[in-house]
């Protein structure tokens, strides 16, 4: 399975997720009609929880030529986390993670939730286009143990 960001033309065109064959052929998508977000991204998958986690990233067309600070303010990026069913594709939850790096958590009534794991403070720079420059945290990765949070900070150049 693999997720999309948007179509050919890069317009974000729902978190498509594609099954592929094992020529990589695509299938059929997995999400149920209906039931993908606007903007796609990476996913994480459970079995165990039957749950799946995706995150969205934003339109390809407004990253593909180097970031552009107001794109942010456009509406261009996402900013939500999204709960599914696994394996059956129901989107069952769709978390506003606003304008920080949040982790999301289980909760007891069988919901998600988030709270904020690890910021990273602006650096003060100087020929950019704001007096501060954000940490902007890409990817992350929590360790097979649990033990690890490791992270991909774009803006800063550092994991």
């Amino acid at each position: 399975m693999v997720s999309c960001l948007g179509d050919k033309d890069g317009n974000a065109q729902g978190s498509r997720f594609l099954l592929l064959d094992s020529d990589f052929n695509v299938k059929g998508r997995w999400e149920k009609p209906g039931h993908s977000p606007l903007y796609g991204y990476d996913f994480w998958y459970q079995p165990r929880h039957e749950t799946m986690i995706s995150t969205s990233f934003g339109a390809p067309a407004a990253f593909t030529k180097g970031f552009n600070l107001e794109h942010v303010s456009d509406g261009l990026y996402g900013r939500h986390m999204h709960v599914y069913s696994w394996p059956g594709g129901e989107l069952k939850q769709i978390l506003d993670l606003g304008n920080n790096g949040l982790l999301p958590l289980e909760k007891s009534d069988g919901t998600w939730g988030h709270e904020v794991a690890i910021s990273v403070k602006p650096l003060k720079v100087r020929n950019w286009i704001l007096p501060e420059m954000p940490g902007l945290i890409t990817y992350f990765l929590i360790s097979l143990d649990d033990r690890f949070l490791y992270l991909s900070n774009w803006f800063h150049t550092t994991v």
